[in-house]
């Protein structure tokens, strides 16, 4: 009879694969195992999660490994064995990767070249030149503004009033249909005659393309009407 020669099977999981698999199915949770062990959670969740960047020096970690396979139950020795292969196996794939590449990639795709740069420019003034379009076609497809400056009161013993105001400096403006003029700030100036009584004076501002604003002002002329002499009807 041929003798059987033991031959240890490698565990198909990760080291970290296997802590918490243990720790899940003796239903610990991470804050018991780091108040049992004294190892710092965050150590924990990094050998749970093979994140070897996080974890300190093999001088510390070995005795980390080994206390936490003991609470969970596991063969320390085993474990520590696993870890070295694990950790020669990471160290051999990081030595073999090339970063050069990356870097020179990287370094090309936030390079500004000249070319680049002129392309930003003509990009920018192409905007800021439909941007002027746009605002004068709307200035100039829009009804004129009209402000009024004066007369500031709506009752007047006067029997007329000066009526201020301001508008689009290329606008026509009319006051009550006669045509003034307007100085090159949009200003516009005109003596109304009033009469007795409520009047009312209508201002309109028209630009090239026939858009108006129409504003209207109201005004009591409380004007004294001189008595007639003595015998006369």
């Amino acid at each position: 009879m041929s003798a059987f020669r033991r031959r240890k099977v490698r565990s198909s999981k990760t080291l970290g694969q296997r802590f918490k698999a243990a720790r899940i199915r003796k239903k610990f949770k991470l804050e018991e195992v780091e108040d049992a062990t004294k190892i710092r959670l965050r150590y924990l969740k990094a050998m749970e999660e093979d994140d070897y960047r996080k974890l300190p020096s093999d001088v510390y970690l070995s005795g980390f490994l080994a206390n936490y396979a003991e609470y969970l139950g596991l063969p320390p020795r085993e474990i520590l064995e696993q870890y070295k292969t694990e950790r020669r196996t990471v160290t051999k794939l990081t030595q073999g990767k090339s970063f050069r590449a990356t870097g020179e990639l990287r370094e090309l795709g936030y390079a500004i070249t000249p070319r680049t740069l002129i392309i930003i420019i003509i990009i920018i003034g192409v905007l800021c030149l439909f941007g002027y379009i746009g605002w004068q076609v709307e200035r100039f497809s829009s009804p004129p503004p009209v402000e009024v400056m004066a007369p500031t009161t709506d009752v007047t013993n006067a029997n007329s009033t000066v009526v201020r105001g301001r508008t689009a400096e290329t606008a026509e403006v009319s006051i009550n249909g006669q045509k003034i003029s307007v100085d090159s700030d949009g200003v516009f100036v005109q003596e109304v005659g009033l009469k007795r009584g409520v009047n009312a004076i209508e201002i309109k501002a028209t630009n090239r393309i026939g858009k108006a604003t129409t504003k209207t002002i109201k005004i009591f002329a409380d004007i004294t009407v001189p008595a007639s002499p003595a015998g006369q009807p």
